[in-house]
């Protein structure tokens, strides 16, 4: 599960002015469920049956807030034209991993895809993922170097396969619901058709694979259902595929293939684990840091989806091509805190001093763009840089970090500060809403109010 409503507005475009398209709506992601699956029906509806151990299917959905369409191509790869809104004014971008053996150290993607995925940008957010993670976010862009050696290791995401909408393919519709105009609407259902299941690529060189989008890539075309449901207005994307060779008959209604090297006919995960444990042992330098680990594993431990490990990070894009940046980033997943900068899963008074020592340690300095000693820091080249101390996301180190921590003043989200915005606050304060827990310690109390106040007086929207 995430957070409803938590999605924000993060550029990576120099200058953070990008265009973005009429009705853009900040991707919100809201579950993303991973299970294996059993259906009576496979050849015809795969989508109908139940959740099961032990499967040969594997059944995928991701589920966000509202209509969001299929994302049109960003003039990417084979993907020749720039025309992300070609099937909804508001189309996802983005990218969910998974680490299928839960090991940090034994998956991830290099320089330069690594720099638009999960630890790359989270930090974008004034978010840190609390455990193993928490070392490897960048903090801000300097972090981002092609330097596998070097702190944090950003690349290293523990990711074997991704769930990916990047733009750099071009989708086809199958079938689609409703008025059939091509544009992807409240209460329709399509069927649509792309590489969106990938091994990661980083595993290329020592794969003998044939028949993806290039030699050693496994990133078969699949099917997915996208569909909108209109009674929790939300948009619903779901992928059956095979965990093992077994599913991939099931799927074709044809006798199992044996594994193999082409990605053009039968293909499951356990055939692209097979092929990365075979492959493994031939790794060299930064790769073989990556992948060292599967090298002599069984692939029959790995296919148990509920015991696979994921991270979300998803966006949309601007409205005409941007010479630098791909996507703007809205929400990531999953379980982080807001203004939690340490990874110790709560948002404290000791984020604040993180905070307060970033921008004593900054203010006036070279890292800050208006070179003067004034309490804040303002951060150069906003957009394409960032800061995780810029927890608000607002371009600037200041004050409003520190009290809020990324929460504003601004109840009503109206843009504004006046008398209704204390008033719904002292209405959640008194009804023990948990969003009123500013100081984040798992209660209610005068604290919380006072920190309210000092936002308000702050002018914190």
């Amino acid at each position: 599960m995430d957070d409803d409503g938590d999605a924000l507005i993060r550029r990576t475009d120099l200058g953070n002015d990008g265009g973005l398209g009429d009705g853009i709506e900040p991707i919100d992601l809201k579950q993303v469920r991973i299970t294996g699956w059993e259906t009576p029906t496979p050849t015809t509806d795969p989508y109908t049956g139940h959740v099961a151990t032990n499967a040969d299917l594997l059944r995928l959905e991701i589920v966000f807030a509202g209509v969001v369409s299929p994302p049109g191509p960003l003039a990417l790869g084979t993907a020749h034209q720039y025309d992300p809104f070609r099937f909804g004014p508001n189309p996802v971008y983005g990218f969910l991993d998974l680490d299928v053996d839960d090991q940090v150290n034994s998956g991830g993607e290099l320089w330069p895809l690594a720099l638009y995925r999960y630890l790359a940008n989270v930090g974008r957010f004034g978010r840190t993922p609390a455990g193993a993670f928490a070392e490897r976010v960048a903090r801000s862009a300097d972090d981002l170097v092609d330097d596998f050696d070097s702190d944090p290791q950003f690349e290293r995401t523990g990711a074997e396969f991704a769930f990916t909408m990047c733009g750099c393919w071009d989708p086809q519709i199958v079938s689609e619901t409703g008025d059939g105009d091509g544009v992807f609407e409240a209460g329709e259902t399509w069927m649509v058709r792309g590489r969106f299941l990938e091994r990661a690529q980083s595993f290329a060189p020592i794969s003998g694979v044939f028949g993806g989008s290039s030699i050693g890539q496994y990133d078969p075309e699949v099917t997915v259902r996208w569909r909108h449901d209109t009674m929790q207005d939300a948009t619903i994307i779901e992928l059956i595929f095979p965990l093992t060779m077994e599913g991939a008959g099931l799927l074709s209604g044809q006798p199992p293939q044996a594994i193999n090297l082409s990605v053009s006919d039968h293909v499951s995960i356990a055939e692209a684990l097979d092929d990365l444990i075979y492959g493994a042992g031939m790794a060299t330098g930064d790769l073989e840091r990556l992948v060292r680990d599967w090298e002599g594993r069984d692939v029959d431990d790995y296919l148990e989806p509920t015991e696979w490990f994921c991270t979300a990070l998803f966006g949309t894009t601007y409205l005409v091509p941007d010479p630098v940046a791909l996507y703007v980033w809205t929400d990531t997943g999953f379980g982080e805190v807001l203004g939690d900068l340490d990874g110790d899963g709560v948002a404290s008074s000791l984020d604040r001093d993180a905070v307060r020592a970033a921008i004593a340690a900054q203010d006036g300095g070279p890292n800050d763009a208006d070179g003067v000693v004034d309490g804040a820091v303002t951060i150069p080249d906003f957009g394409s840089n960032f800061s995780i101390y810029d927890v608000d996301g607002d371009g600037i180190i200041g004050p409003c970090d520190v009290i809020g921590l990324g929460r504003g003043a601004d109840v009503d989200g109206d843009g504004t500060l006046s008398f209704f915005d204390v008033s719904m606050f002292l209405a959640l304060f008194a009804s023990g809403d948990s969003s009123a827990d500013l100081s984040g310690d798992g209660t209610l109390n005068f604290f919380d109010v006072s920190l309210y106040l000092s936002l308000f007086n702050a002018g914190c929207i």
